[in-house]
């Protein structure tokens, strides 16, 4: 229980005076959480208010590779990421994205399959980790990449 955080949502939300900097204050407490914690939300932010495990692991096992190929985002070019890599990938983001759901910024349900799907708790938690991407090519770049 290392990462906890608790805080009244409902009060945030509806509280004028909180609201204003709710962003600003939810980002920083983010920017604590590990880094691998801290990119699976970035990517996921992107992806919308609710996503599932398979479509952020394609998402960060392809800008992983790309990385480490020095391949730039804004080229849109895909790369093939292998079978073991993107399993190996998946459990890496299970239990970075656990961080998450603990400290009650992402709320999980599952498919018919049994995977899970993951919401944001708030459109304004996204926002705060969505803020946290540079804008510019980076951001651009995972647009892009998740279009594909």
């Amino acid at each position: 229980e290392k990462y906890k955080w608790i805080w009244d949502l409902r009060r945030i939300v509806t509280d004028t005076n909180l609201t204003s900097n709710v962003v600003d204050i939810i980002a920083g407490k983010i920017q604590k959480l590990p880094l691998r914690t801290q990119e699976a939300l970035k990517v996921a932010s992107c992806l919308g208010s609710q996503f599932d495990i398979d479509v952020l692991t394609t998402v960060v096992a392809s800008h992983h590779e790309m990385a480490k190929r020095k391949i730039k985002l804004s080229d849109g070019r895909m790369t093939f990421v292998s079978d073991e890599a993107m399993r190996v990938m998946k459990v890496d983001l299970l239990k970075s994205l656990q961080v998450a759901v603990k400290l009650l910024l992402l709320e999980v349900t599952h498919d018919g399959g049994g995977e899970p799907i993951y919401k944001f708790a708030h459109d304004r938690i996204r926002s705060a980790i969505y803020s946290l991407l540079p804008d510019g090519e980076e951001r651009d770049g995972l647009h892009l990449l998740i279009g594909k």
